[in-house]
Parts: structure tokens; sequence; C-alpha cells
């Protein structure tokens, strides 16, 4: 028995045969090697907002135009990578953060069935999900599987297998859980280097850059946040000198809180909001970012 997930060819060239059987009884079948498609420019997803800090930040870009990935399949593609995401309370964005999740698509094999009233075309789908901590270029996360898909142009069968992979599928639910505990178990490995990163650019003089690396720390990562909050309250504090060290009582903190005198290291509204702005300006780097070189 096959399942959805990886459909043999022969089970292809049977499926394209019954279809040609069914509208007028013949068939002519053409099979393809594996042909990785390319990703030329990505199409970003939602702004990031004030609120998403404190949580799991994934920059989520689909592909652009090609062939067979068409108008109706790049929001089909956004959708699933968007809700896999969503599912494991992981917020999916078009601004530029440290990680970033982009797919890969290959046409596996594909059989066209050209008898009669009307031609159909069966398509072997390999979708690849990865992410990616942009710094480093490190691969944080990986998934795949094989779809098959039928319709009348190669585009509409290639969408019909992305459309296997329904939102409630277990893999999708995986993938959202583990790059999200693999996410946070890289801020509390490498916290220093991110700390020292933020303190490189507010010494070249990029301040709300080493802010929003600071602010990038997720709260599950609780012993890196606590010290990038402080590091951030810091930053902060020097570049207003006028200014108390601690948050004042009442004020509104990243996770949406209010500061009491104790927590020092808490982002205020203000900078959250200051922080969204940063990552939304970098919004184009995403169309210019090779996400996909090794």
């Amino acid at each position: 028995m096959w399942t959805s997930a990886e459909v043999p060819l022969r089970a292809l060239r049977a499926v394209a045969v019954a279809v040609a059987v069914a509208v007028a009884g013949g068939v002519v079948g053409a099979g393809l090697g594996a042909q990785p498609v390319a990703l030329p420019e990505p199409e970003a997803a939602r702004r990031l907002e004030p609120t998403d800090l404190g949580g799991v930040i994934v920059s989520l870009v689909v592909p652009g135009d090609q062939p067979y990935l068409d108008a109706d399949t790049r929001p089909l593609l956004e959708a699933r990578m968007a809700g896999a995401l969503a599912a494991a309370g992981v917020a999916g964005v078009g601004s530029a953060t440290p990680f970033v999740l982009y797919p890969l698509v290959a046409l596996v094999d594909e059989v066209r069935a050209d008898g009669g009233l009307e031609a159909r075309t069966v398509a072997r789908v390999e979708l690849t999900f990865v992410v990616r901590h942009v710094a480093s270029r490190a691969v944080v996360h990986e998934w795949s599987g094989r779809f098959a898909g039928t319709g009348r142009t190669r585009a509409e069968a290639v969408r019909q297998a992305i459309a296997a992979l329904a939102p409630s599928h277990p893999a999708l639910r995986e993938f959202g859980a583990e790059t999200r505990r693999r996410i946070v178990a890289h801020y509390e490995r490498g916290c220093d280097a991110v700390r020292a990163g933020a303190r490189a650019a507010a010494a070249a003089g990029r301040g709300r850059e080493a802010l929003a690396e600071l602010a990038a720390v997720p709260t599950d990562a609780t012993t890196c946040h606590a010290l990038a909050m402080r590091d951030a309250r810091a930053l902060t504090t020097a570049a207003r000198p006028d200014e108390p060290r601690r948050s004042p009582a009442g004020a509104e903190t990243a996770d949406g809180r209010r500061a009491t005198p104790g927590r020092a290291g808490a982002l205020t509204l203000e900078m959250r909001r200051d922080v969204a702005a940063h990552f939304n300006a970098s919004r184009a780097r995403l169309s210019r970012l090779d996400y996909t070189r090794p």
C-alpha cells in the first residue's frame, strides 16, 4: 500500500493510464529524472509585529515565478509552511530575521496521458522545507516528502501534489515543533555568540541592529533570554543615559506583561516597536538573500 508521501513510478503510470482510458482510451507517457527547481525571487510573508517578539520567529519565503509554480501554487506553499510553524507557536514573517524557512521543489517524475478529449499530467514531486541560520548559513532543520498529483497541465499537477500535504499532516506538525525546539536550543547553546554580535554591532554604531539581535532571543531560551534582555536594557540605558536603569513600573514588557522595578532586562513597548520597525525595514533583503547557497 502506498501513501501520498511516497508513490512509486509504476503507480504514476497506472494512474496516467487510467485517466487516459477514462477520457479516450489511449496513453503516451514520458518520464523525467529528478530535476531540482531553482528558487529565484522570493515573496515575503506578513510583517513582523511587536507582539511577535519574545516568541520564536522565522523568516518565511516562497519561490518566485517558475513554469509550473504558478500564482495559485505559491500561496499554497506559503500557507503550508506558515501553518506548520503556527501550529507549533512559531511566527512565520516576511522580515529578515536570524532564521529563514524556504522550500525546495523537485519534479521527480512526470507522465503525460494524451489520449482523447482531455490530456492529463501526473506528477510526482519532492518537497523539502529547510530552516537555516542566516548568519552562519547552518541548516537548523530539514524535512522532505514526496507527493503525487494530477491535472490538465504540469503546473496544475504540481499544485495538486503539494495540496496532498494537508495542513493537519503529522509530518507538518512535527516539522514545526522540531523547528521550534532546535531554534531554542541554538540560542541556549550559542548565547555568547549572540551577545558578542550585539556588542560588536553597538560598538560600530549600529545600535538598532544590536537591539534587534537581542530582542530576537525567545523567552523559551530561558537563560539566554534573561541575559539578552539585561544586555538590551544596558544598551538602551547607555544610549540614553538620562533614563533610569530599570524598566519603570507599569511599562509594558516584551511578553505583554507590566514591568516591575525588579525586571531590569525587560523590553518596553517602545523598544519592541523600534525592533519591529528594524526587522520590517529589512524585508527587501529577503529578495536579495542567497539563502539556498550552502
